[in-house]
């Protein structure tokens, strides 16, 4: 008989085999394409992609590297470890384009290594390579959709407004509110409207009407989802709308509750909290001074400016809390009667808006020398490789050498000879480049003298409109500034730009209508054209045409499409003719007309020249059945680059 001792044993033995047995099945298991492609790691943690890698490492499978790869930087994102993650996001790609074994659709993990990529570049202030991985990742996940596509739009507009491409930054903003699953989520639906509503807030597009809008909708969907973190920053971003339209009432309402809010409900990140705080102090103080609390609200603000000054670079959002402080202040003093106090806080803001644009300017350049460092040292590198590759070649070939030195020295000629001939066309280049920003210096002088007429005629003849017209023309003089430092500026604003001029025109000088017309098919935000060309013959049309007659004067400004790189531009106007102009006595430079068309034409010369377009201009007079003279009508044909 087996004692009860020998039966243990035995027992104990046997259940060991069947452990041993059943895991010498699961080790000896062969997974498939199919089973590799559709094994879930979930959730994502450490411990399951070591699973998922030991199936891999006993298995000595070929495939399924780039999934584990993937997920692994995607985990590394998770666990704030950037670096890793875009070394994993890298191996994963790798992997990918170096595999000879690949399972159908294995490609869709890349989609985690890109994204993990993009993002990990996008913490580290890295935009540029940020958006170039979120692009490729937005690329393959168009062949396998997925439920990333609004956070990839997202993650794209981020980076452009962090670099100040605001309408880019719109426009994917704008796709990811048409993402069904985006939207479904609903902080993210928030964060997309309150981005877009301060975007069409920004000076590019100040479109008020659509930023209050989008800023109303993000505040409703916030009060449904009893979600009260971020509304103090949206009751504050309304007010301030309001207070641009100069709504007071408006305005005050929602700076109240704005304050109201974020005594109860507190942003989320420590950074968030602070700024939140310093706008609700800047904003609130607008309130006190509307309630006479004058010397409070000074204090308040100046505590403000005291914060701020802590700050060792700022961003555009720091940009506008200076801005709004100086406003608020400057008012505050004028209310109390004390104008050298506001003049001071006047000079304070110009002081710093100088210091920013020095700051900006200082961080463009550092980024150009990072990236002429970077470049130069893997250019270094790779003619270290390819002077490598010659003396192995060379001690391999040693029969031809001979060769060799002859074809390097016509290599070396033919280089020399493109050199100087690339140098003398770059030279060429730089000239016409020159010369278009000298023509446009000399257009802007005459329209100041004009503007500075103006206003003291306002001042003798009408002074209570002097203030208006000084703000608009303020106004213009910026977006004309600005757009003479390009060579291209978007559409949208060079037509800003021409409507703030007819407005001032129309309000405060000659009586007359006006109305611009766009072709649908022209795309505003994206056609950029020249700047500083239709405008003078706006004010010809203007000042020398509907002026001299006496019935009310109509102004039409109407772009077209033409051709693939072209867009024409008509200015038509009901005044005496272009022609007849030269005959009448008027107490004006009589040539400067003719310099204006002369400089024009002279510019789209150059384009023509350096783009090989058909810009051109052309100038007559319209007549009527009787061939007598009822207008004038400019027809330009602008060439144009579409983003």
């Amino acid at each position: 008989m087996i004692s009860n001792l020998e039966s243990k044993k035995i027992g104990i033995i046997f259940i060991l085999s069947l452990i041993s047995f059943s895991f010498n099945i699961y080790a000896q298991k062969e997974y498939s394409y199919k089973e590799i492609s559709e094994y879930k790691i979930k959730p994502l943690n450490g411990e399951n992609l070591i699973t998922f890698k030991k199936i891999l490492l006993d298995n000595e499978l070929t495939y399924g590297w780039t999934k584990y790869n993937a997920y692994y930087s995607y985990y590394m994102l998770k666990e704030q470890k950037r670096d890793s993650a875009i070394f994993y996001a890298n191996k994963a790609i790798a992997t990918y384009e170096t595999a000879k074994d690949k399972y159908p659709k294995e490609e869709a993990n890349l989609i985690n290594a890109y994204f993990a990529k993009g993002r990990s570049y996008a913490e580290n202030k890295d935009y540029q390579n940020s958006t170039i991985a979120l692009l490729k990742c937005l690329e393959i996940e168009k062949r396998y959709p997925s439920k990333a596509r609004g956070y990839l739009f997202t993650g794209i507009a981020n980076n452009h407004l962090a670099i100040g491409n605001d309408s880019l930054a719109l426009n994917f903003y704008k796709k990811a509110l048409k993402d069904s699953f985006y939207v479904s989520t609903p902080r993210s639906l928030i964060t997309a409207l309150t981005r877009v509503g301060a975007l069409y807030d920004y000076d590019f597009l100040n479109k008020i009407d659509s930023a209050k809008y989008y800023t109303h909708k993000a505040i409703k969907r916030s009060l449904a989802l009893d979600y009260k973190n971020n509304l103090s920053t949206l009751y504050g971003n309304l007010g301030s709308l309001y207070k641009r339209e100069n709504k007071i009432d408006s305005t005050i309402i929602y700076y109240t509750k704005a304050h109201e809010i974020l005594k109860e409900h507190k942003p989320i990140t420590k950074e968030g909290a602070l700024k939140t705080s310093l706008y609700d102090i800047a904003n609130y103080s607008y309130v006190k001074i509307h309630s006479g609390k004058l010397d409070e609200a000074i204090m308040d603000l100046q505590s403000v400016l005291d914060s701020l000054g802590k700050f060792t670079e700022y961003n555009k959002d720091d940009k506008g809390l200076f801005l709004s402080v100086y406003e608020n202040m400057t008012l505050a003093y004028q209310n109390k009667g004390n104008y050298i106090k506001s003049n001071a806080v006047l000079k304070e803001k110009e002081e710093f808006l100088n210091q920013f644009h020095k700051q900006q300017l200082k961080q463009e350049l550092e980024k150009l020398q990072v990236k002429y460092e970077t470049k130069k040292r893997k250019s270094e590198i790779q003619r270290l490789k390819t002077l490598t590759a010659d003396q192995k070649t060379i001690q391999k070939q040693r029969n031809i050498i001979f060769y060799s030195i002859i074809a390097l020295m016509l290599i070396f000629l033919i280089g020399v000879i493109f050199y100087f001939y690339q140098k003398k066309l770059n030279d060429k280049f730089k000239k016409v480049v020159l010369q278009q920003q000298l023509l446009r210096t000399q257009m802007n002088p005459h329209f100041i003298f004009n503007a500075l007429n103006k206003i003291i005629v306002l001042n003798e003849e009408q002074p209570n409109k002097v203030q208006n017209y000084v703000l608009g023309l303020s106004k213009l003089i910026r977006l004309t500034l600005e757009n003479s430092r390009e060579e291209y500026v978007p559409l949208e604003k060079e037509v800003g730009a021409l409507e703030n001029y007819l407005i001032l025109q129309s309000n405060f000088s000659t009586s007359f209508t006006y109305t611009i017309e766009m072709d649908p098919e022209i795309e505003l935000e994206f056609y950029h054209i020249p700047p500083m060309i239709i405008q003078p013959f706006v004010e010809n049309a203007i000042i020398h045409g509907i002026a001299e007659k006496k019935e009310k004067g109509i102004v039409k400004v109407i772009f077209e499409t033409n051709t693939e790189n072209t867009i024409i531009c008509n200015v038509i106007d009901n005044g005496i003719g272009y022609s007849h102009q030269f005959n009448k006595n008027i107490s004006r430079p009589k040539d400067h007309t003719s310099l204006s068309e002369k400089i024009v034409r002279e510019r789209l010369a150059i384009y023509n020249k350096k783009l090989k377009s058909d810009a051109s201009l052309e100038i007559k007079d319209l007549k009527n059945e009787t061939n007598d003279r009822i207008g004038s009508v400019v027809r330009i044909v602008l060439p144009f680059y579409s983003i």
